[in-house]
């Protein structure tokens, strides 16, 4: 029994809702709910609900990102990648939807424009560094003659990498000023009328 508790601890509870070690020698915490409480099945939910590891948007979404940041920069190397990469990510949304409703705890809804436009914001950077990217990899990398062409490959090289730092900072700046939030104001942050 102890093992099988150090792994459930491990890999599905989290330790503070559970008693961390104190789960692992004891077992659960609470006591049981007796079936004589008419609200017994939610109550029992509940508790369910606080064992488990909390599921963590926004590192569903980092993962989605740094997918994205390989497919695109390694596509032009291997291009049969991007098939098994598609099937992988079909795979993955599935089990996450899975994670999400029966193995994590369910994460409280919230605004997501904030997520969503840094997320936008990301592809328009890895699409303009992609650019340069590609251009690189055609013009240095696979290039045979680079070293006859002197000081013009000299600037390509350096033209390629400022292309890479200063496109996607400026594809920033430019998408964060053309898609600027407007700011709400809560109760908590409005003035009171009373001094």
């Amino acid at each position: 029994r102890g093992i099988l508790r150090l792994c459930t601890l491990i890999f599905t509870y989290e330790g503070d809702g559970v008693g961390c070690f104190k789960f692992v020698l004891r077992g659960a915490p609470y006591a049981p709910i007796p079936d004589e409480e008419p609200a017994a099945p939610q109550l029992r939910t509940a508790l369910d609900q606080v064992k488990l590891k909390p599921f963590l948007v926004e590192d569903e979404l980092m993962e989605l990102e740094m997918s994205l940041l390989w497919v695109t920069f390694f596509m032009p190397i291997l291009p049969f990648g991007v098939g098994v990469t598609m099937i992988a990510k079909l795979v993955e949304v599935n089990s996450d939807v899975t994670k999400m409703l029966y193995i994590r705890r369910r994460p409280v809804p919230m605004d997501d424009r904030v997520l969503r436009r840094e997320m936008n914001a990301y592809a328009w950077c890895v699409a303009v560094a992609a650019c340069g990217w590609s251009a690189g990899l055609s013009l240095i990398t696979y290039n045979n003659n680079l070293h006859e062409w002197g000081w013009a490959g000299l600037f390509i090289g350096y033209g390629i990498t400022f292309f890479l730092m200063i496109g996607s900072a400026l594809t920033v700046v430019l998408f964060m000023h053309c898609t600027r939030l407007p700011r709400t104001v809560s109760h908590s942050d409005a003035p009171s009328a009373n001094p």
